[in-house]
């Protein structure tokens, strides 16, 4: 495989797991550790003021950011390259040198050029700091105080890593919508039953399931609304969240149900001309001999060729990935808006 270089998070996990030897724990000793301490920190310094409700809420953001070096790390050296590497397969030999050109600026794009997007989101999650500093500030956590510093760091890494989580939905979006748009050789009895396309299903799957946990940090969010900018703030974070999630699942695997049904129709109907072709060259023969039936096994065959491109199914992805993928997200975000108005209710 061509070498492009690797992710900033991907080459400190990987430092580590030579002496750790699991990529899991490496990344939580790494950069995993940190949004846990500082939570824990928080709450010791300020264990007279905390709320309970403050306390789960932010050990649920920190469960997110506990295993996200490795999902960075997982999505950088597995998921996105495999994708490229398994999709090759049915790309069209005409199309092999703008196949690699998508594959060059995906990978790179990844790896070198986030930063910008991570920044700005980064900025958005610190701002609910000051923007919402009366419900802070109830339980201990002000400026001046160790404890507001170590919100700081909490919401800064949180930041980085989330951002990363988020500009991979971006990625595969662009990635899948670029494939789609090259010459694919569908391969009607491949073994995936999906003409070749399973690699699709599972980037966009991946995704999802990489960066869905990321509905735990609801609940902390509308938690900590103390003021009108907050309120904007955060639920503009979330709207963010939801939006890239569920386009980094359901866009891709309609990009390329479009393109693919439209070579799909060609085929059907190149098979369809072709059939009809051969049935009028043995119409127009009177006497029955051995081409003639060389002509009806080609028709055969010709048919068994349309109706494999006929039951090929077109949407890569599993029901069970989409079931796990709306489960994953849809729960966290009704539950959280639920307690949020349940008050109102009562």
């Amino acid at each position: 495989m061509r070498d492009y270089g690797s992710l900033w998070v991907r080459r400190i996990v990987e430092r580590a797991n030579t002496r750790v030897g699991s990529p899991i724990l490496s990344g939580v000793l790494t950069l995993g550790w940190i949004p846990v301490a500082t939570a824990l920190g928080i709450l010791v310094l300020e264990r007279n003021r905390v709320s309970a409700d403050f306390v789960t809420t932010q050990l649920l953001v920190s469960s997110i950011i506990f295993f996200g070096p490795y999902q960075a790390y997982k999505y950088d050296k597995c998921v996105l390259p495999q994708f490229f590497s398994g999709i090759e397969a049915i790309v069209a030999e005409e199309s092999t040198e703008e196949f690699e050109r998508v594959r060059r600026s995906s990978l790179e794009g990844f790896r070198s050029r986030h930063a910008p997007a991570v920044f700005v989101w980064t900025v958005v999650v610190v701002s609910v700091l000051p923007l919402n500093h009366d419900y802070f500030a109830t339980q201990g956590i002000a400026p001046g105080e160790i404890s507001y510093v170590l919100m700081v760091v909490f919401l800064i890494n949180f930041g980085v890593l989330s951002g990363l989580g988020l500009f991979s939905g971006w990625i595969t979006v662009q990635s899948i919508r670029q494939v789609s748009t090259l010459e694919l050789t569908l391969q009607p009895f491949h073994r995936d039953g999906l003409g070749g396309l399973s690699p699709i299903g599972r980037l966009a799957s991946w995704t999802a399931l990489l960066i869905a946990n990321g509905s735990l940090a609801i609940p902390f969010s509308i938690e900590i609304i103390s003021t009108p900018g907050g309120i904007f703030m955060i639920y503009s974070g979330i709207s963010i969240y939801v939006s890239v999630i569920a386009f980094s699942f359901v866009y891709p695997l309609w990009a390329i149900y479009r393109e693919t049904q439209s070579i799909r129709r060609e085929r059907l109907q190149h098979y369809r001309e072709k059939i009809e072709s051969l049935k009028a060259e043995i119409q127009s023969t009177e006497d029955p001999d051995l081409e003639d039936v060389v002509l009806r096994l080609r028709i055969e065959k010709l048919r068994g060729r349309h109706r494999q491109y006929q039951r090929l199914r077109l949407y890569p992805a599993s029901v069970r990935a989409a079931t796990k993928f709306a489960v994953s997200v849809v729960l966290p975000v009704f539950f959280s808006f639920l307690r949020l108005f349940t008050p109102l209710v009562g």
